[in-house]
């Protein structure tokens, strides 16, 4: 695998964008919690409050297997702040901090800063009976970064997002969008999708979760263009209303994908 295909991969991936589950009703014991777009690479299909904020952060580690050079291990720490502005619309800010790359060429551990990001969301309904919840997200990652940690180019992330509650603790997120990408020093669109399967264990009184996920970036144009598909797995745990840990695993499933991916993270809701 090319190096610039490492750095595709690791843009499609939860450095910029840590994502998703969908919004359960309240576990037992709790009348309201934190709603976060991580662990995973989905959106969630809900907005922040009015003049609540979550900040949602990580410890993230990638590795992959280069054909030509040494093996790639990144690890970076990103974090996002999404904030409830007028209704039904969030604020959304972040990027990984800083970037460390653990087995560089010259045999030394470098470190460097990481793509930014910006942009909003939008609820478009929320769930009644069969109905389900909805939302639009749009995010702009701008080329702060260097080396392996940054895109080059400014990149868009536009996604439509819904999720159902379903029987027995189940719940479905879907994402489907489009997404821009370096190639070739420019840019070119991959429709994205994604498929987030949840699971609330009641017999922790639902504060467990457990989640498999399948996500992708396939081109749009005909040609060699990049294309990432990627399968992932976790939980995540809530311990107080406003409070969250998780962790996940990812697994890439073609060239074009980072070949794995570990982290664990934490989010808060100030309220």
């Amino acid at each position: 695998m090319a190096t610039v295909t490492l750095a595709v991969g690791l843009f499609a991936t939860p450095v910029l964008a840590e994502e998703a589950r969908p919004s359960p009703p309240p576990p037992d014991g709790f009348d309201d919690t934190i709603s976060t777009d991580r662990p995973g690479n989905a959106n969630a299909a809900s907005v922040v409050g009015v003049g609540r904020a979550n900040i949602e952060s990580s410890v993230a580690v990638a590795y992959d297997d280069i054909a030509e050079g040494p093996d790639a291990v990144l690890v970076t720490f990103p974090v996002s702040m999404r904030v409830g502005m007028l209704a039904p619309f969030e604020l959304r800010f972040g990027g990984g901090l800083v970037g460390i790359d653990a087995n560089a060429p010259d045999g030394e551990t470098s470190a460097a800063p990481t793509d930014l990001f910006v942009g909003g969301k939008v609820q478009m309904s929320s769930a009644e009976g069969a109905r389900p919840s909805s939302a639009i997200s749009f995010d702009v990652n701008l080329p702060t970064g260097e080396g392996a940690f940054t895109a080059g180019i400014p990149a868009l992330d536009a996604r439509a997002l819904v999720a159902w509650q379903l029987p027995a603790g189940f719940g479905l997120l879907l994402n489907a969008g489009v997404a821009t990408v370096p190639v070739d020093e420019t840019r070119a669109a991959q429709a994205l999708y994604s498929g987030f399967l949840s699971y609330a264990i009641p017999g922790l009184r639902e504060r467990l979760g457990l989640f498999v996920e399948g996500f992708g970036r396939v081109g749009i144009r005909d040609g060699g263009d990049p294309q990432a598909h990627i399968f992932d797995w976790g939980a995540w745990w809530l311990f107080t209303p406003d409070a969250q840990i998780d962790f996940f695993i990812q697994h890439g499933l073609n060239d074009d994908a980072t070949d794995l991916q570990a982290a664990i993270g934490f989010s808060g809701r100030i309220r």
